[in-house]
């Protein structure tokens, strides 16, 4: 493998966001399926930082100065939403900076065999951490995917994987 054949799977990941994010209704952005989940304004906030978490692990650095502050961040209260056009906007910039930055700044050995690692355990090679943000964004998009169909729009696999 390569490393455009991870940015080809990334992209492909990805591309049915932009539709799914069109799908949501703007009076449901503070919706919420039942107490403790994310309204779906942090859902799309956060889908809007899958791919970054690759280029902070590569640099080791992050937002935030300690764990107990990542830990904090990530509480319900405390994860910030957005709107639709500022979840469209940030997704495609994600990536493609994310992209940018592997195909750029990480060298073809350093890919498949830095060790890299994040504050919450994860440890292995560059082509591992890709995988990890891949697994965490297609998470996030199925639990978007979940929303718009309680929220009665029509979804289906198709809408999750794109044509």
């Amino acid at each position: 493998m390569k490393k455009s054949d991870f940015t080809e799977m990334m992209r492909r990941s990805q591309a049915p966001l932009k539709g799914m994010i069109e799908m949501v209704p703007e009076d449901k952005l503070d919706w919420v399926p039942a107490k403790g989940f994310m309204s779906t304004a942090q859902v799309l906030k956060h889908l809007s930082e899958s791919w970054c978490v690759i280029e902070r692990m590569v640099t080791n650095q992050w937002p935030f100065k300690d764990f107990k502050e990542l830990q904090e961040s990530l509480k319900l209260e405390n994860m910030p939403g957005c709107s639709k056009a500022e979840a469209l906007q940030a997704i495609e910039k994600d990536l493609n900076d994310t992209i940018d930055f592997i195909e750029k700044d990480i060298s073809n050995e350093d890919f498949f065999s830095k060790v890299v690692s994040a504050p919450w355990g994860f440890k292995g090679e560059t082509w591992k951490a890709v995988l990890m943000a891949k697994d965490h964004l297609v998470n996030h998009k199925m639990q978007l995917h979940l929303y718009l169909k309680l929220l009665g729009k029509p979804v289906n696999t198709q809408t999750l994987y794109g044509a």
